[in-house]
Formats: C-alpha cells, sequence, structure tokens
C-alpha cells in the first residue's frame, strides 16, 4: 500500500511539472516535494546500514598539562562514509580543532597531529572496506598556521602560511610539492606555469588550490552557476604530474 501511495504521489508530481500554466513559485514547490519524496528512499537505505550502538566510533579525549583536548574525528568520517554509501551526499566537511596553540605548543600539536595522522589511516581503511576507496579525493587543510618563533609561553600565534594536502588512490599526480617557504617560513612566490620558485612569480592561496580542486573534480561550471567560482585567481597546473616546485 505505502509503494501504491508512492507511486500516486509520483506520478501526480509529474503531472503537475508537465503543467505548461504552473508559476515559477508553484513549480519550485513541486520540485522540492519530489527531492524530499526521493530523498526518503536515501534514508531508509541508510537506516539499513546504520551499525548498531556498540559499533560506532567513540569519541577521544585526551590531557595535555591542565588542558583537555576532545575529537570525534572518527566518529565523523564514519558517519561521512554511511552516508555516501546510502547515496544522501557525495562530499563532506570533517573537522578536527585545538592546533590554536598559543601556549604549550609542542606537546599539543604532538598529540594532534599524531591523532590526524591515525584518523587519515582510519579514513582510507573505511574507504577500502566499503568499497568508495576509488572515488574519493581527500583535502587536508588549515585556515593559517602557526608563527616561526615561540611566544612567551612556549606557545605559537597565527600565522598566514599554512599548507594543504591532497590525497587521491593511485594517484599519478602524488608525491610532488608545489609552493615554498623560506627558511624563516615566509612564502615564496612561484611561476604560474611551471610551478618554479620565482621572483615575478606568485604567492599561492587557497584560492589557486580551490580553483584547481573545481576543473580537477570537473565543476567548474557549477561552481560559476552559483557564485563560488575563481576567474580573478591565477590558474596553476596542480595535477600536472610533470611539474613541481624545486627550491
Amino acid at each position: 500500500e505505502v509503494q501504491t501511495a508512492q507511486a500516486q504521489v509520483r506520478s501526480a508530481i509529474s503531472a503537475l511539472l508537465a503543467n505548461p500554466s504552473l508559476t515559477s513559485r508553484q513549480r519550485q514547490s513541486v520540485l522540492r516535494q519530489q527531492e524530499a519524496l526521493e530523498g526518503r528512499d536515501s534514508l531508509r537505505r541508510l537506516a539499513d546500514i546504520l551499525p548498531p550502538e556498540d559499533q560506532i566510533e567513540p569519541a577521544e579525549e585526551w590531557t595535555v598539562g591542565n588542558q583537555i583536548y576532545w575529537s570525534n574525528l572518527r566518529q565523523q568520517i564514519q558517519s561521512a562514509f554511511l552516508v555516501f554509501q546510502s547515496g544522501l551526499g557525495s562530499t563532506a566537511d570533517l573537522m578536527l580543532s585545538g592546533f590554536d596553540s598559543h601556549d604549550n605548543h609542542d606537546p599539543i600539536h604532538a598529540l594532534l597531529y599524531t591523532h590526524l595522522a591515525d584518523s587519515i589511516d582510519y579514513f582510507w581503511d573505511t574507504a577500502e572496506a566499503m568499497g568508495l576507496a576509488d572515488r574519493i579525493v581527500l583535502v587536508v587543510g588549515s585556515d593559517f598556521g602557526r608563527t616561526n618563533f615561540y611566544n612567551d609561553g612556549d606557545g605559537k600565534d597565527h600565522w598566514p602560511i599554512a599548507s594543504y594536502m591532497i590525497m587521491e588512490q593511485g594517484a599519478p599526480w602524488g608525491n610532488r610539492v608545489v609552493g615554498a617557504t623560506d627558511e624563516l617560513h615566509f612564502a615564496r612566490s612561484i611561476n604560474p606555469s611551471t610551478l618554479a620558485t620565482s621572483n615575478n612569480g606568485v604567492i599561492l592561496t587557497p584560492a589557486h588550490i580551490h580553483k584547481a580542486l573545481q576543473k580537477y573534480l570537473g565543476i567548474e561550471s557549477y561552481a560559476r552557476s552559483v557564485g563560488f567560482d575563481f576567474s580573478q585567481t591565477e590558474t596553476i597546473p596542480l595535477f600536472d604530474r610533470s611539474k613541481q616546485t624545486r627550491t
């Protein structure tokens, strides 16, 4: 009976969308109803593959000095892959915080980077187990870095130079470095065509990375249509395996 009712609703939606007299607002409302109906099937698939509670990745907690650090990054990864497998989503934004180490920098970052490395291993192991590893591009990055010196509290403050790591299974463009800094961790400019360091080049920014990613993933036109293109940013051959930055 449920399937019959859903078929009737789908038929009614199709008939409405074929009606040339629908206003723009009415058409949008019908399309939202159609999306909601289609999403219900994906939600059912997600419910069917959810693990029992004792198999959900637990959050982790550590103490460094007098500070408590907490992360559910592995749980985020597990949840993201379940959503991918159900068909409800194709991208996820995963977060690990705590790197704002204005005091006691070294032990904090040693802990967090170890946890991050372990979590990246878990990410790829999970992707492999779910049969999704060959369909994933993983981008690891931060909004800013830490200073090239310690402050009075053995911490490091905000620094505008950071880095990205991009991973893909069997990527022919892997094992390369694009961009450079000097011995004091100031950014060096690079030639946007050859990627070699150059006094007359450009300073690599997140905009360059995301522009290259949009092209690589084939979503340039979509990004442009929703106002997220980088038309004013230089194009760099980030995924050209024959080029990299050498200092």
